[in-house]
């Protein structure tokens, strides 16, 4: 049985904390990868396995996703968020009893089956239960909480690591009161006169041609998002900067400009969300030229700095976009496939990356190209203002 109750601070907080999750579970693992090549040092192929338990959830998020949206819009988002809660903890835990690699890259499968229901589900959910500004505001908070939180865990996993390499695999243990601050706290959705023939999912089909072009322009902004982590080390490196710690310091002042970008989105007066895209995209693309044709590691990190402000506003505001554009029947289906765009993004970009700087001659070149790209695909973006889903299932949350 579904209800019409008001959603306020405890549910956001929730609901932000379990699209969370899914950061935990890469973030947490990562400062532990050379304890666990040294415990598994005498298992052959080592060095492939052990990056697997960090990659094999990414995959299943973009696999799984598509499955558990529609299937949260057939039996309810609360039950499969119930379920994917808890089958996080389990295979997130397990780790913790389980001495054979194989055994934890199974593990590990589940956790990112989970994921891809966690990611997909909590985000439909943000869009059910706000509306209008309190959407886009919640959104933007959820943005900034995740990047706050990524960097704590990233120091936490560091911790836990420095005892065994299971230690990071307590982190874990926060499903318990998640799994029962989602059951007492959280509750399904319905649309206005839920049941009758105009919300009837018969009558109202996918909207696939607004969608496509969302769905698109996810995997763009996904690709532009993720080629500044994975090569500002390298472009650092290049302008003089040789020590890791040092690097380490300088992108994680940078990093500050990602909850800034969410904060911004979240108190923006702009409604639209192809705008506020074209302006982070924007300011993503003037980042990405000024890294390429700086000549001193000062100037590329005040431009991160830059590109992080862009990174948080496309977060949210792709997000805040796709909500928009999906009626509240088909919203599980359209988030579980954006979900899988989003990944494809996240895979695909050190690739693009790749092929674009050894064509035009190095790091820098590959930063000052895509920039050029990234600057014109802003300017088209923002002209897409008035694309969305006018459905009253939608206006309604």
């Amino acid at each position: 049985m579904t209800t019409r109750r008001q959603a306020g601070i405890v549910q956001g907080i929730i609901l932000s904390l379990v699209t969370f999750l899914p950061i935990m579970a890469t973030v947490s693992l990562a400062p532990g990868i050379p304890l666990f090549l040294n415990h598994f040092k005498n298992v052959a192929h080592v060095n492939t396995l052990v990056p697997m338990l960090i990659t094999v959830p990414a995959v299943m998020i973009a696999l799984a996703s598509p499955f558990a949206g529609a299937l949260s819009d057939a039996v309810g988002r609360k039950r499969v968020l119930l379920t994917a809660v808890a089958i996080y903890g389990v295979c997130g835990m397990a780790p913790l009893l389980l001495d054979n690699i194989y055994a934890l890259l199974v593990s590990r499968v589940g956790v990112g089956a989970a994921e891809g229901m966690l990611m997909t589900v909590g985000k439909t959910l943000i869009g059910d239960y706000f509306a209008g500004e309190r959407r886009q505001r919640w959104i933007g908070y959820q943005s900034g909480i995740d990047a706050c939180l990524g960097s704590l865990t990233w120091l936490l996993g560091g911790v836990l690591a420095g005892g065994s390499w299971r230690g990071p695999f307590l982190l874990y243990t926060i499903s318990v009161p998640m799994f029962f601050a989602v059951l007492l706290l959280l509750w399904d959705t319905a649309p206005p006169a839920a049941g009758t023939a105009k919300h009837s999912p018969a009558v109202t089909k996918f909207p696939w041609r607004i969608m496509s072009i969302v769905f698109g322009i996810t995997l763009l902004t996904s690709l532009m998002y993720f080629s500044y982590p994975v090569n500002i080390a390298k472009a650092l490196r290049d302008l003089g900067i040789d020590s890791s710690g040092r690097i380490g310091a300088l992108t994680a002042i940078a990093s500050l400009g990602t909850p800034l970008g969410a904060l911004l989105y979240a108190r923006s007066r702009v409604r639209s969300s192809p705008i506020l895209i074209g302006i982070a995209l924007g300011c993503i693309g003037i980042a990405f030229i000024g890294i390429g044709l700086a000549h001193d590691y000062r100037l590329a990190i005040a431009f991160g700095f830059l590109e992080q402000v862009g990174n948080g506003i496309a977060g949210a505001a792709t997000v805040t976009w796709t909500l928009s554009c999906l009626p509240f029947e088909h919203r599980g289906r359209g988030m579980g496939i954006w979900s899988a765009f989003l990944v494809a993004g996240i895979f695909l970009s050190p690739m693009v990356f790749g092929l674009i700087s050894s064509q035009t001659g190095g790091t820098a070149t590959g930063f000052l190209y895509l920039g050029i790209v990234c600057v014109a695909a802003s300017l088209v973006i923002g002209g897409l203002r008035s694309l969305r889903f006018n459905g009253a299932a939608s206006a309604a949350y």
